[in-house]
């Protein structure tokens, strides 16, 4: 990724994230853990399964790095991969990072797919 960015004269400020499903998950993770190199300008994740949300609520005690992100979760609200507790557990564990002003979003009637709808909802968030 740092090759693309360095070609086009961008940095990681300049990158907003998007997924669906567990690569959603994935990058939701690494931007909340800061994993990445440096921290991006946000991130849009539809339907993310985000592994183990109770082990990165203990995690937000260790970080160093506070730099405001803005994210954006949107879920089919038929969606069985991502019932209402996990969401719920996953709100809670985003509020031991104060920094990440995270938005939820619910699309009626979805399920875990990545539509019309979708696509519509991702168009009205860009640019962040």
């Amino acid at each position: 990724v740092q090759g693309s960015l360095d070609k086009y004269g961008l940095t990681w400020k300049n990158v907003v994230l998007a997924g669906f499903g567990k690569g959603a998950g994935l990058l939701f993770y690494a931007s909340v853990a800061r994993i990445l190199p440096q921290q991006v300008a946000g991130g849009v994740f539809f339907n993310a399964i985000v592994p183990f949300p109770a082990f990165l609520a203990e995690k937000a005690a260790k970080r160093t790095d506070r730099t405001p992100v803005k994210m954006f979760t949107i879920w089919g609200s038929r969606d069985s991969s991502t019932p209402s507790n996990y969401r719920q557990a996953l709100q809670q564990a985003l509020r031991k990072y104060p920094e990440v002003q995270c938005t939820p979003d619910t699309l009626p009637e979805n399920d875990h797919v990545f539509d019309e709808k979708s696509i519509s909802v991702l168009t009205s968030l860009l640019p962040l």
